[in-house]
């Protein structure tokens, strides 16, 4: 099974799929704010030159983002990811070809993280910490081997989550407004994309409203990117992306803190079943496989 750093052990009983909108919820996934009245903004599944808007819409409002960058985009639109590293925006791994990954193996989950880093690295110059699965989609297993390649696990508040993707722009600006009323309310991480045209013009509608609410000294949400949400630094080694420091980036922290494999049957909780059981044997073979695999591709792009 796996400890976390905090000391709890993981949930021996996963759903075989675990798509976050459903029942996929754990304790050590970050979905809130440490202070009250802050907003995390974050966009998934960029970058594109579609997206250009979207930058000159977050510059316009003067506020900071988590941009989940999808590898393959990446690589294609390099230009992108290094202007929006540029403007201050903290950059997070959201797997190279936005697969769900509970359905992948060890190996090909490990090659979706480290593929879609190792470009990350190339082009800014720093390794994130930040790492959020496509879709949501994630289990322990997941967890483990993400955990163990030094991430943090980043979802979203579900009352949060805009749907951008799927419904318009009138209905996201109607429940982004509703957040506007609640300044002592935890604070949360939210969900837009910056994928499509339809999701991207959703995104500035929210900006402008942003703005909008600003001018009317009726803005009493905090936003700020993950690192200042959480307290911890979005780059292995505390690194800050240009002007990031100045809108609340998080001090230099620790890097990755990789969670401890306990696999010696006897240590499986009292009464875990058989498939649990089984569960927690191949979260330690998981695990195990991480170093393996992870070394021999850090040897081909690091």
């Amino acid at each position: 099974m796996i400890r976390y750093p905090d000391g709890r052990l993981s949930n021996q009983a996963d759903a075989t799929y675990c798509h976050f909108d459903s029942t996929c919820v754990s304790p050590a996934d970050h979905r809130m704010c440490k202070t009250a009245g802050q907003w995390a903004l974050t966009y998934d599944d960029g970058p594109s030159p579609e997206a250009r808007p979207l930058l000159a819409a977050l510059a316009k409002a003067n506020v900071k983002a988590t941009i989940f960058v999808a590898g393959s985009a990446s690589y294609y639109n390099p230009a992108d990811l290094k202007a929006m590293f540029d403007q201050g925006h903290e950059i997070a791994i959201h797997t190279w070809t936005h697969a769900a990954l509970t359905t992948g193996t060890v190996k090909q989950i490990i090659a979706e993280v480290l593929y879609s880093e190792a470009l990350v690295v190339k082009v800014t110059g720093v390794k994130p910490r930040f790492f959020r699965p496509p879709y949501g989609d994630i289990d322990n297993r997941v967890r483990a081997i993400v955990n163990a390649l030094g991430y943090e696990v980043i979802m979203w508040d579900k009352p949060h989550n805009t749907q951008d993707t799927v419904v318009p722009t009138a209905e996201v600006l109607r429940m982004v407004n509703t957040w506007f009323t609640q300044p002592t309310a935890p604070g949360f991480i939210s969900l837009e994309h910056n994928l499509n045209a339809a999701a991207i013009n959703s995104s500035i509608a929210v900006l402008d409203a942003v703005i909008a609410a600003k001018a009317a000294n009726a803005m009493p949400l905090t936003i700020v990117p993950v690192g200042a949400c959480i307290g911890q630094s979005a780059y292995v080694g505390g690194a800050v992306a240009p002007g990031g420091a100045a809108n609340g980036t998080a001090a230099a922290g620790p890097a990755g803190t990789v969670p401890t494999v306990v696999g010696a049957p006897t240590n499986t909780a009292a009464g875990a079943t058989a498939s649990q059981t089984a569960a927690a044997n191949s979260n330690t073979q998981a695990v195990g496989a991480v170093a393996i695999v992870a070394a021999a591709l850090s040897a081909l792009f690091l």
